[in-house]
């Protein structure tokens, strides 16, 4: 579960996947910890050290929509939808949100925008679960 805090004073991007409110902390207080829009934009503003760079927020929540805000522009939330994988090919769940996360990063880290981050990190999240435990198949899928 993405703890709400994880939106330190320095970082610049959250990573995590569907908010539960019973798993927040208390102290933080967020205005409607149900809507994942207004929760995600809360992180997006909260304060931070470096403004030189934006904050981004990206929670994704199973085969539901992918919801990303970015603090520049924290009124043009993004909601990416997920590419089903069909129910007979579910095998396990186990590290799927890992594996959009590594997918995401890695796609960021070679230059590509955020629109097409979240796509690799959906195509990885869909190959995942695809498989018993966090795993790929073999040979290796081109996704970048």
């Amino acid at each position: 579960m993405l703890n709400c805090r994880v939106s330190f004073p320095t970082a610049t991007l959250s990573l995590g996947t569907r908010l539960k409110p019973k798993h927040m902390p208390p102290q933080q207080a967020f205005p409607e910890p149900q809507n994942l829009v207004a929760t995600a934009r809360a992180i997006a503003l909260s304060p931070k050290v470096n403004m030189s760079q934006p904050r981004i927020v990206v929670i994704t929540r199973g085969p539901e929509s992918t919801v990303l805000v970015s603090s520049t522009d924290s009124d043009n939330v993004k909601m990416y939808k997920v590419t089903p994988v069909p129910d007979g090919e579910i095998v396990d769940t186990n590290g799927a949100g890992d594996a959009f996360a590594g997918g995401f990063l890695g796609a960021l880290v070679v230059g590509k925008n955020l629109d097409d981050c979240v796509e690799v990190g959906h195509k990885m999240g869909a190959m995942c679960v695809q498989m018993v435990g966090p795993q790929f198949k073999w040979p290796k899928v081109q996704v970048l």
